[in-house]
């Protein structure tokens, strides 16, 4: 198997899995929906509690292979909303480049591409600076990292993946 790395369309991001679930940590909460492709996110409010009304969602709305001509290839995933995702405990006591942060994996095997994609979803609870290529980004508590993986079985048919997502 091989790893690809992603291009990301303007929009946004990903999600999902069978259940709904729930979890938090410090002032971040974040609400899993099953079966939808959404993942909801809320900073605790004044009042002490998370009002998921006011809350931003991340969603994949597909997934394309384009060839090195910008052409498609393999078979697209053009909707993830029944598509089922299964998900890792929460990690509270995980790390990201050292800095202290919660930590939550979702997968799901796609079909028609024959591939796995993985999401991996860190909620820092410290500040630091977090390294991307030769780019530096200053993280505080409370600041969330997406990280998407996609693994494919025939490496010779895909070429770039696309994921189209968007934040509402």
């Amino acid at each position: 198997m091989e790893w690809f790395f992603l291009y990301s369309t303007v929009n946004g991001l990903f999600l999902v899995e069978a259940a709904d679930k729930k979890f938090s940590s410090g002032d971040v909460s974040a609400n899993v929906k099953g079966n939808s492709g959404k993942v909801e996110f809320v900073r605790r409010g004044s009042d002490g509690r998370f009002d998921f009304s006011k809350a931003f969602t991340l969603e994949v709305d597909y997934v394309i292979q384009k060839d090195k001509d910008n052409k498609d290839v393999g078979k697209a995933v053009n909707n993830l909303a029944s598509q089922v995702f299964s998900f890792s405990d929460l990690d509270e006591d995980a790390e990201y480049q050292n800095i202290s942060a919660v930590n939550l994996n979702l997968n799901s095997f796609l079909t028609a591409p024959e591939a796995t994609l993985e999401l991996e979803i860190y909620i820092f609870k410290d500040a630091g600076n977090v390294t991307f290529g030769d780019e530096i980004f200053q993280v505080q508590n409370g600041t969330l990292k997406l990280l998407i993986k996609v693994c494919c079985k025939r490496p010779a048919a895909v070429g770039l993946i696309i994921l189209g997502f968007h934040v509402t």
